[in-house]
């Protein structure tokens, strides 16, 4: 019986092995896919959600401090050396500095840029700042009325210096951003980038080995995977996304997603930095109805809801009284049927205030054909206009990701 056991425990030993580099070939697609998600959507908030990571953060000073011969870290350098400048200074040094820089390779947006022009500017010429918006011009004083105090010479020379400083302050905040706007593209795939996201990478495959462990140990106090409690972090947690995405995850299903460098915890790790709305539903007939198993930042500020209130449920509760019940007839059939689907349907926020989400799921079976989970992925496409851009996205980025997960990141 003991050469028996021991083989037993070579073959899952060699299974892992071999889960584990099947995954790592799997995570590729995955990567294909973050790198997408951020060419493609928001650049604005995935920019925000970078430099909302340490790590990322550093990747991106990094980046910036070797692209181009460390020219956009330097102006950085120069426009927070302006910032900190005397008064006097400032509209020398402004225009010196801008002066010394061309125009970014990447046309930004022009109404963008010309309100950075518009505040340089109103540097150089010393103008005067306009009320600002919403806030009613002075009136004259009524007869009667006792006028106003005229201000001392002190006074009127603080609030024009006052003036100066917040214009310069809007003037280098907006070119700043212009620029990480411009180059941001370039960030993605750059070495700085890949490094990165191969420490993310790293920290959740130390998430899934923790995670296995502590399912082995305390599986009897492990929470049903229903349990909308939320998560405490651990004292060790950082701010990576790994253990970000984690702390909404249920304890009991962490090993689960994460474990043999499982794909599908490379997706729910990149998700939670991404700007797309990412979801992960449990397909474990176990667990009926497709409950939530994580969801990204971005779907909880779309939504309203907050993650630690939703995890356990399914998406039905966004649904109210204009969700289309064609819409619903769809999702539903592609869901028991273990089919893809993609819809526009129309949602709801927390704050009851409707919305047009487009959807496409993808369902993901372990390598013995078993459904295992649901992948989804959502664009809110009320604006004019976004219908067909995020279209083409949506089916672009579902059609990257895996359908299959190996054992160790299946049941």
């Amino acid at each position: 019986m003991g050469g028996g056991a021991s083989s037993s425990k070579l073959n899952d030993i060699d299974n892992d092995i071999a889960a584990k580099e099947q995954n790592a070939v799997l995570a590729v697609a995955v990567e294909e896919f973050t790198e997408q998600a951020y060419l493609d959507g928001s650049k604005t908030d995935g920019l925000k959600l970078i430099l909302s990571n340490p790590e990322g953060r550093k990747a991106f000073i990094k980046f910036l401090n070797t692209e181009n011969g460390g020219e956009n870290y330097k102006f950085f350098q120069d426009m927070e050396k302006i910032r900190k400048s005397k008064e006097a200074d400032l509209a020398e040094e402004a225009k010196a500095t801008v002066a010394s820089y061309q125009k970014p390779a990447v046309v930004a947006d022009e109404g963008v840029t010309d309100q950075v022009s518009a505040n340089i500017e109103s540097i150089l010429a010393n103008k005067e700042k306009a009320a600002p918006e919403g806030e009613a011009p002075k009136e004259a004083p009524k007869e009667g009325e006792a006028p106003a105090a005229v201000p001392t010479d002190d006074q009127a020379k603080a609030a024009e210096e006052d003036v100066l400083m917040q214009a310069m302050f809007n003037a280098t905040n907006e070119t700043m951003v212009i620029i990480a706007l411009n180059v941001f593209p370039n960030f993605i795939g750059s070495q700085a980038y890949k490094d990165w996201r191969e420490e993310e990478a790293r920290v959740a495959a130390a998430k899934g080995e923790a995670g296995a462990a502590d399912g082995n140990a305390e599986s009897a106090a492990t929470v049903n995977s229903t349990s909308s409690t939320a998560v405490v972090p651990s004292e060790s947690a950082t701010d990576s996304f790994a253990n970000k995405s984690a702390q909404f995850i249920n304890p009991g299903s962490v090993g689960r997603i994460f474990s043999n460098g499982s794909w599908i915890g490379a997706f729910v790790t990149a998700a939670e930095g991404l700007p797309i709305c990412v979801t992960l539903a449990d397909a474990d007939p176990k667990n009926p109805n497709f409950p939530l198993l994580y969801v990204n930042k971005v779907f909880e500020n779309t939504t309203q809801y907050p993650r630690e209130r939703i995890r356990g449920t399914n998406c039905k509760f966004l649904q109210g009284p204009k969700t289309e019940p064609e819409s619903i007839a769809l999702l539903s059939n592609a869901l028991a049927n273990q089919q893809p689907v993609k819809v526009a349907i129309t949602n709801y926020r927390a704050d009851k205030q409707p919305f047009k989400n487009l959807l496409a799921m993808k369902p993901v079976f372990d390598l013995d054909g078993r459904y295992c989970y649901v992948v989804g992925v959502q664009f809110d496409i009320s604006a004019p206009g976004s219908n067909a851009k995020a279209m083409k996205l949506v089916e672009s980025l579902i059609s990257l990701l895996p359908n299959v997960v190996p054992s160790g990141g299946g049941f």
